[in-house]
């Protein structure tokens, strides 16, 4: 038998953060954004609070909810992680602490990667030409599923286990691709330089026939030339 959870509204699980200050003018501020369909939060460029006409910023912590207003429609809504605290967000990224007595960031961290969240972000989206911000008060009232914290636990436990086994098999990939492409290129120096040896080189103007006037006038200038034959050859590079 499929096993049915209550849905609970963020509200009840979240809370804004109270890390709030004013831009100072000559402090150092490390700005981030939330990569779009639960990409997560990343670093961007760092700016001195005279740089901003946002009115203040929010500092991050591990583990704090984060969205953007525009694009939380696209899956632009994700949880800290370490490496990311002490940055700061403006207006635009409203933060939140999460509730730990009732749930586990983790679990609303794989929350926020599920299809079925971003579309509940979009039917809170409104407005025009890309406008559609989502208020916090629109946002907290999302619904997501909260089993018991063990559960919960149990879970996330095993997606995570699930996204190490799935990056590990992206990085071998890239490996492959990579020596596929070492080979590859060993393999054609190699020829080339087999050919060179041969054959020699010569110039490529004498290997390559041009035809103007095929294709009309180029740029109102001149036609362009067009390669119309060639003996077999062997390019000087």
């Amino acid at each position: 038998m499929k096993q049915v959870w209550e849905t609970v509204k963020l509200g009840a699980l979240l809370r804004p953060s109270g890390h709030t200050e004013a831009p100072d003018p000559s402090k150092k501020y490390r700005q981030m954004g939330v990569k779009w369909w639960g990409e997560g939060v990343y670093e961007r460029e760092t700016i001195l609070g005279n740089e901003t006409s946002y009115a203040s910023f929010t500092k991050l912590e591990i583990d704090d909810l984060i969205y953007n207003k525009i694009w939380a429609r696209h899956g632009s809504v994700s949880v800290v992680q370490a490496g990311l605290e002490g940055c700061y967000a403006s207006t635009e990224f409203p933060v939140y602490k999460i509730d730990r007595e009732q749930v586990l960031p983790a679990w609303i961290h794989w929350q926020t990667k599920c299809r079925s969240f971003w579309e509940k972000c979009s039917e809170k989206a409104f407005g025009t030409s890309g406008k559609n911000r989502i208020k916090p008060s629109e946002f907290l009232l999302i619904e997501i599923p909260l089993p018991p914290l063990s559960e919960q636990q149990r879970i996330a436990g095993r997606l995570a286990a699930l996204k190490e086994k799935i990056d590990a098999v992206r990085a071998l990939r890239g490996e492959q691709v990579r020596e596929v492409e070492r080979v590859e290129n060993h393999f054609l120096n190699n020829l080339f330089n087999s050919l060179k040896q041969r054959i020699g080189t010569q110039p490529i103007e004498k290997v390559v026939l041009l035809e103007r006037g095929r294709f009309g006038v180029y740029s109102g200038v001149s036609d362009p030339p067009v390669l119309i034959s060639s003996d077999p050859p062997v390019l000087e590079v």
